[in-house]
């Protein structure tokens, strides 16, 4: 969903400003060669775009995790610490938009589920499961949470 804008070459994630990026592997050679570690890249100055909305960050940092055989190694991104990264860089225009899409992905879904499936669904399993996707992403963006 989200990845899938992000790495669209038609509309680059990312513009301007620089990129700092710390690699740090242990590796091992037999069996085969492998490798593992954190990847630490902090962008700075940049505009941060998921579909048409963009936001002004001065610094993002964001923590992958690199590991598997060398030629052939996984790279997964810690969702958390991101989405904490975008909490304090102030992304809430992304926010929306990652609800609003998210939203609009989990309705094709289902349209499409009720289509090969031949089976309708409830209305209000629909409006649950919407509701259900936007209070995730809420929770995950800072948005909509109780005050203490």
């Amino acid at each position: 969903l989200i990845v899938g804008q992000l790495v669209d070459s038609g509309n680059p994630p990312f513009g301007g400003g620089t990129l700092d990026a710390e690699l740090e592997l242990s590796i091992v050679i037999e069996p085969s060669v492998v490798i593992r570690g954190p990847l630490r890249i902090i962008l700075r100055d940049c505009v941060i775009r998921v579909g048409d909305e963009t936001a002004t960050i001065g610094e993002l940092p964001v923590r992958m995790d690199v590991g598997g055989r060398l030629d052939d190694p996984t790279v997964t991104l810690d969702r958390e610490a991101f989405a904490d990264a975008l909490k304090r860089a102030g992304a809430g225009a992304l926010a929306s938009r990652a609800r609003d899409e998210a939203q609009s992905q989990a309705e094709r879904g289902m349209s499409n589920l009720e289509k090969k499936t031949g089976i309708e669904i409830p209305e209000d399993v629909r409006k649950g499961v919407g509701e259900l996707i936007g209070g995730g992403l809420d929770g995950l963006f800072g948005g909509n949470r109780k005050k203490d």
